[in-house]
């Protein structure tokens, strides 16, 4: 019996130490790649997946990392926010957002008022709609009129307002001042971050408020989040209690789907 006894203390501590070198070279891929994929790690360590599943798991309870669809992304990974140019943005996550913008435009139906506001998942979402069907577009970002002006079934207008060069918006009580005029069936909307309490976020004053009027003013608000921005802060809070819907590619731990819960806010994973 003694003998068997130190067999599965010692057999414990090695799988333990497995465990933890596993852990330590899946944060070690994250840190130079920013991302992985289950199925990597599956290749990579010669185990299944429910083994990879409870590794992330317990990385994201140490908020070491944030798991994602069939994957995780880097805690630390700087999110890409407006500061950073658009061109740019629409290199990041180019598959999580497909996925994202391919699910919100399922909700459309023919001749919606819609808002689609600035952001590179909008952007993919826009470029989705052309040759789609009749829809009337307001919009406060000057790239998703050059990129749907072409098509005649699609009548698009523009809030007017101050520019702001990287993120090509407009903002400012002009752009407030018109919004207010319209009548909106839904709007597409995206931010900077969004907190362990789902509190979102954005980097710019006047941004902020041009979103809590949307969300005041119109009845289905849907916010496209791609992981990265999970359990991220920026400059300014956004403040609404209006009740909206997250579209993400993300799987949050079971406190921040609480915390979404007690918000009204309902999360569509895709």
């Amino acid at each position: 019996m003694q003998i068997l006894r130190i067999w599965y203390t010692k057999h414990e501590e090695g799988e333990a130490m497995k465990k933890q070198e596993r852990q330590a070279k899946i944060l070690a891929i994250l840190k130079e790649k920013g991302e992985i994929h289950t199925s990597t790690l599956c290749r990579e360590f010669d185990i299944v997946e429910m083994t990879i599943r409870r590794d992330f798991m317990e990385m994201e309870r140490r908020k070491e990392i944030i798991r994602t669809h069939g994957g995780a992304i880097a805690v630390e990974k700087k999110v890409a926010d407006v500061d950073t140019p658009l061109t740019k943005r629409l290199t990041l996550y180019t598959k999580e957002k497909e996925q994202i913008a391919g699910y919100a435009k399922t909700l459309l139906k023919p001749n919606d008022h819609i808002f689609l506001a600035s952001g590179s998942t909008i952007q993919i979402l826009a470029k989705s709609l052309l040759h789609y069907i009749p829809l009337v577009i307001v919009s406060d970002a000057i790239n998703i009129a050059t990129t749907l002006y072409e098509d005649p079934r699609l009548s698009i207008y523009m809030l007017g307002g101050e520019l702001k060069s990287n993120a090509f918006t407009l903002t400012g009580a002009i752009a407030e001042n018109n919004l207010r005029q319209f009548r909106l069936d839904k709007a597409f909307i995206s931010v900077n971050g969004m907190d362990e309490e789902g509190q979102l976020y954005t980097s710019s004053v006047v941004e902020s408020k041009l979103l809590e009027l949307l969300f005041h003013q119109v009845n289905e608000v849907y916010v496209l989040l791609d992981a990265s921005k999970f359990y991220k802060k920026d400059f300014v809070a956004i403040h609404t209690d209006a009740p909206y819907t997250i579209i993400s590619d993300a799987h949050p731990n079971a406190s921040l789907l609480e915390q979404l819960n007690k918000r009204h806010i309902t999360l569509k994973s895709v």
